[in-house]
């Protein structure tokens, strides 16, 4: 298991309808690698350049070589969805700088391996346990 977070556009959906959007973008049905960053929007790609600094991509065209870094996650990546899933070790790091990001980049945040909730720009969240 790992400790997961959905990052998208706060235009692309709201709260009411999150999780049917999310499980129709969890089948991963669109037709390219969902690895790689360049299909996605201006705003995702923003907040994933940002957390590949602190969190390396394992797969895709930005992997780190270090593959014993816990700091490592797995990016899948659609023209409206950020996945990104952490080792658990780094769920309260993890979670403090997608919520940080997120703040400077304008996109919402599903804290999916937590209770759910979303985050949206201008929201002042208390982390949630992890």
């Amino acid at each position: 298991m790992s400790y997961d977070i959905a990052v998208f556009a706060t235009e692309t959906v709201d709260d009411d309808g999150f999780e049917a959007w999310f499980e129709e973008q969890a089948e991963w049905g669109e037709d390219h690698d969902y690895t790689d960053p360049a299909v996605t929007s201006v705003a995702l790609r923003t907040f994933y350049d940002a957390l590949a600094q602190e969190f390396p991509p394992m797969n895709g065209p930005d992997a780190d070589e270090d593959v014993d870094d816990p700091r490592l996650a797995d990016y899948s990546i659609g023209r409206e969805l950020l996945y990104v899933a952490f080792g658990w070790s780094q769920a309260r790091a993890a979670q403090a700088a997608c919520l940080r990001i997120a703040a400077a980049t304008g996109v919402a945040v599903g804290l999916v391996s937590d209770d759910g909730r979303i985050v949206r720009p201008g929201d002042t969240p208390e982390p949630v346990g992890s």
